[in-house]
Formats: structure tokens, sequence, C-alpha cells
């Protein structure tokens, strides 16, 4: 290659770096929504709060209308809609014969058309049991004795979908995007101890609607070496692969647990945290599957219980924390322990609905519905421009040799490069 030609391409580099640089928004031109906590935050992040008592949430982005449940004055979760704003409250399971007890974790059909939700069989309840150890494990986040059910988007016609023993139950169903199958964990007869954390099961089904809705077709998935608890989060953008928590660890413990990938086909398993003492859960890919949220409670001791939002590309690097709850000096603090919990992506990939606990202690606590209005920090994202154009550039001169050196400078040493 000739020196001229050489020249006029380091040129174009380096115009392209430059242009890259001055055409940025000026920082002082951006809505100070949140203090950034270093130079290398990549986000700032309105936090608004919809809904102070709510629980588990998921967005319809058919409907764009929030399916949630939310604890009544009697103690038991039943399960709502709302607008993303919080208006048009109405109650689906309410006064609903056979769902006396405990509704949640509900998920929308992608079509809109469909809602699977659990619900307790009350008639499994031990009589020895008193109230308070019934709702610690009965109640939507912990899943015992709860069937999965379906709704139409009325709340008018109701369909049981499983049917367990006095030793199952069932966590957080989501739908496949093409709406063909339903994702859930599901507690097996495999544990003599009804409330042991063991025995739970990932499973995948056909949801079948001809004649109202049916589960047909019902695998299950045990992946690792620890096969003690599983939840599961959601399928991936083209539905080949599913997310979910896992203690999956030789001795690990539940608290834990950390997120994987599972391909469905290969069964091949991709961690995406590694975090052995660390609660890693809820995870949730964006609308363009580029991105996942999830709570982790990095940084936080366990006593009390304190969790984030994160978020992560796909593949589990660029790991960035987006939430500071429990951060005295931050714009964020709520004044008490906050365990940030599930979450659901709005349609535009830049909004997210979520559920956080507003007390840490305990199954079933108190929780809020808040919305996450994700922007991205222009500094930090020119300074990741500036980074993949320099690196173009020494991948450039990395690609040919010749009898000459050309010195670059590069962080605070030298380069030779072959011309």
């Amino acid at each position: 290659m000739n020196s001229a030609k050489l020249m006029f391409l380091i040129s174009v580099v380096m115009i392209g770096l430059t242009y890259g640089c001055v055409n940025q928004t000026p920082e002082t031109q951006l809505e100070d929504t949140v203090k950034p906590e270093s130079a290398s935050e990549e986000y700032s992040v309105k936090i608004s709060i919809i809904m102070e008592k709510g629980g588990r949430v998921d967005w319809s982005h058919a409907l764009n209308v929030i399916v949630f449940d939310k604890k009544g004055n009697d103690g038991y979760y039943e399960v709502y809609t709302m607008n993303p704003d919080g208006s048009d409250e109405y109650c689906l399971t309410c006064h609903i014969p056979g769902l006396s007890h405990n509704s949640g974790n509900p998920a929308w059909h992608p079509s809109g058309e469909w809602i699977v939700f659990q619900s307790v069989n009350t008639s499994l309840i031990p009589s020895y049991m008193d109230s308070q150890d019934v709702h610690a494990h009965t109640n939507p986040g912990a899943g015992w004795l709860n069937n999965l059910w379906a709704t139409d988007s009325k709340g008018e016609k109701f369909y049981q979908l499983t049917d367990v023993g006095t030793k199952g139950g069932v966590l957080h169903p989501h739908f496949s995007h093409d709406g063909s199958k339903l994702l859930w964990a599901e507690k097996t007869e495999k544990t003599e101890d009804p409330g042991s954390t063991g025995g739970w099961e990932l499973k995948v089904a056909d949801f079948v609607t001809e004649n109202g809705p049916v589960l047909e077709n019902i695998k299950s998935f045990t992946p690792g070496k620890q096969q003690d608890f599983y939840e599961s989060h959601g399928f991936s953008p083209d539905d080949t692969k599913i997310l979910f928590s896992s203690n999956l660890l030789k001795d690990q413990p539940l608290w834990g647990m950390d997120i994987y990938e599972l391909d469905l086909k290969t069964q091949a398993l991709t961690p995406l945290t590694d975090t052995f003492y660390q609660w890693d859960e809820h995870a949730q890919y964006s609308p363009d599957g580029e991105k996942i949220v999830w709570m982790s409670s990095a940084g936080y001791d366990m006593n009390p219980l304190r969790t984030e939002f994160w978020i992560m590309d796909c593949n589990g690097s660029e790991k960035q924390q987006l939430t500071f709850f429990n951060r005295r000096d931050h714009l964020h603090y709520m004044g008490k322990p906050i365990v940030a919990a599930d979450s659901s992506w709005g349609p535009d990939g830049k909004t997210i609905i979520a559920y956080i606990k507003t007390e840490s202690a305990g199954l079933g606590s108190e929780g809020a519905i808040v919305m996450m209005e994700l922007e991205e920090n222009h500094s930090t994202h020119r300074l990741q421009t500036i980074s993949r154009y320099w690196n173009s550039l020494i991948h450039f001169l990395d690609s040919f040799a010749n009898d000459s050196n050309l010195p670059i400078l590069y962080g605070n040493a030298v380069l030779y490069y072959p011309i």
C-alpha cells in the first residue's frame, strides 16, 4: 500500500472520530434527571411511582396495558389491569368463585387476548398450618399449591391449566413472542417437605386455544449440577432460548442465584452472571433482544436484603447499575431498604414498569409499582464512540505491514506499526 493512500485512509478515520465528538449534544443541554455516579455510567434513569401498593407486572405491547397483582384489604393478592400511567385500574379476579385466595404473577399473551396467572388451590391447604405460614408459602412470589390459570383480557372466562398436588406449585409464567408456547417453573412431588426450596423444574408447553386454553406437549428442563430451585424469566426474541435464575453450582445457596440462558434445542447453558454469593434474579430481554434488565444484590450485604436493577448486553457483558434505591447520596434513595424485583419492558424499549418491595423482610411483603425511563448518558456515549473509532484505527494499522514504522501513541505507550 503506498504512503499517499495510507495517509488518506488514516485521515478518513480521524475525521470520523472528530465528527463523532463535535456533533454530540453538549452535556449542559441535557435534562438532569439523575446525577451520574461516575463517568462510566451509560444511562440516566428517571423514576416515577405509578402505584404505591402493587406487585408483579407485565406490559402488553399490543394493547399498551399493564397487568399486575396487588394485595387487597383481606391480605390476599388479586390480578388487575391498568394503563401505564396508573389510570383505569380494574380487578380481573376479585369475586371469582374458586379464586378466593392468592392470585398473581400475571403474563400477557402477545396478542393481548389472554392473560395467564397463578392462583392457589385452597382445598390443598393443610389444616394444621396457621394463616401466616400459609400466606408466606402460597403468595404469588412463593408459588406453593399454586396452579396456572388463563383468562381473557376482560376477565370474563377462566380456565385452569395445571393441577398440582400437595407438594407442588408454579411460578412466573411467560409467553413466547409468537404466542404458541408458555414457560413457567413448577415445584414437583419429588420433595417431602412442601415448604422446602428444592424440587423445582423449568417447564415449556404448547399453548393451544382452539376450544379454550390448554397446555399440551409439556417438556421439563433441569439444567446444571445442583438441581434445586429454578425461576423462569422469559423467551429470547426468536423464541429459541429462555432466561432463568437458579443456584446451579454445587453448594451454592438459594440467595446466591445467577442468571442463565438455555438453548431449548441444544441444551447449551450460558451463565450471564457469575456471583456465588450475590442474589441475581428477574431477568428480562429488551424488545430488540440486545439488552437484559435484572435485579442484583451486588454491593450490599443480606441483612437487610437490598437489591437494585441492573442492565447488561444479551451476552452478559457491559453490566451497568440502573437504580440506586438504597444509596443515601442518590436521588433514587427511598428512605428504607428496597428490593428491586419483577419488571417488564415497554414497547419503546426505553421505559420499564417494575415492582419494588418496600418491606424487604419476609415473603409476600408490601411493594410498589414504579416506571423507569432510561436515557442514554451522552458523555459516556461520546467516549464509547471515540473508543470505537480509535479501535478501528488500531485494527486498520494492524492489518498490513511494510518496511517502515509509524509511531502511534496509545495510552502511555508508543506502539510502532509496520507500514
